[in-house]
């Protein structure tokens, strides 16, 4: 199993992801995504200089090594439903206060390498972005997104170069 599926099949205890990631008709053929957002380097590099010219480069594993992944959940939003818009809002919020109390009980999906932290980089779900339904001038499809770090051990090994 993949990291990205481990921390898919993770996920589903979240009981807000679950019912947000049911797709309704409204949504159509977009889906709700994991998507790696950035990582660590995977090494320092150190220049040694020779005496007489030349040198090497030593390639030193980083600790601690991480990766962030962008928890993304399609909504619609309608310009006269203020009540449906603010039970959207918190149950994506509730994903967010699900993962903070994962990351203060030390609660991590097993990877391929092994995760020994999770942090909830982002309190509040931010949007990433809007799409306007062609079908509803009143309806407005949200992706709301949470940003979770990953902590896992480096697998890089620590080698030289010379040159």
């Amino acid at each position: 199993m993949s990291d990205f599926e481990a921390i898919f099949e993770w996920l589903k205890g979240c009981p807000a992801l679950y019912e947000l990631w049911v797709v309704s008709s409204l949504l159509e053929d977009r889906r709700n995504i994991v998507q790696l957002k950035s990582s660590a380097n995977m090494y320092d590099v150190d220049w040694q200089p020779y005496r007489y010219g030349g040198g090497r480069y030593i390639f030193n594993p980083v600790e601690p090594y991480f990766f962030d992944v962008d928890i993304i959940c399609y909504r619609a939003v309608y310009s006269d439903q203020n009540t449906y818009n603010l039970d959207a809002q918190n149950e994506v919020q509730a994903v967010c206060d699900w993962l903070i109390e994962c990351q203060n009980n030390g609660d991590a999906p097993q990877l391929e390498t092994p995760c020994y932290q999770i942090e909830c980089l982002s309190a509040k779900p931010f949007i990433r972005d809007q799409y306007v339904y062609e079908n509803d001038t009143n309806a407005i499809l949200v992706d709301y997104a949470v940003t979770v770090r990953f902590y896992t051990d480096n697998p890089a090994k620590r080698r030289t170069v010379i040159r």
